[in-house]
């Protein structure tokens, strides 16, 4: 039996939806670090709906906005930065 095929627009449908959920789960946190964030568009929502820090990590360039320090809104901030994943280190307690 083969997985049944997702529309092209899939994503785009439920984004709005999925982008309230996280936000909603995530709305008491003051800092956020998006790993894989592509465009940022994840990132630039929950700087600006819920005015948190958010730092986007990808490792492409080419999918970042062209202003990575700053969102929309002047009042809200959010960092995109490009590396490899790989190469963040954690703090292990």
């Amino acid at each position: 039996m083969s997985p049944a095929k997702l529309s092209d627009n899939f994503y785009d449908k439920i984004k709005p939806r999925l982008y309230q959920r996280i936000g909603r789960e995530l709305r008491l946190a003051y800092r956020v670090l998006d790993l894989g964030c592509g465009a940022c568009e994840l990132a630039r929502h929950l700087s600006e709906t819920y005015g948190q820090k958010v730092t986007g990590v990808d490792i492409s360039a080419n999918s970042f906005p062209n202003n990575r320090n700053t969102t929309k809104k002047t009042n809200v901030f959010a960092v995109f930065v490009t590396m490899q994943l790989g190469l963040i280190l954690f703090e292990t307690r």
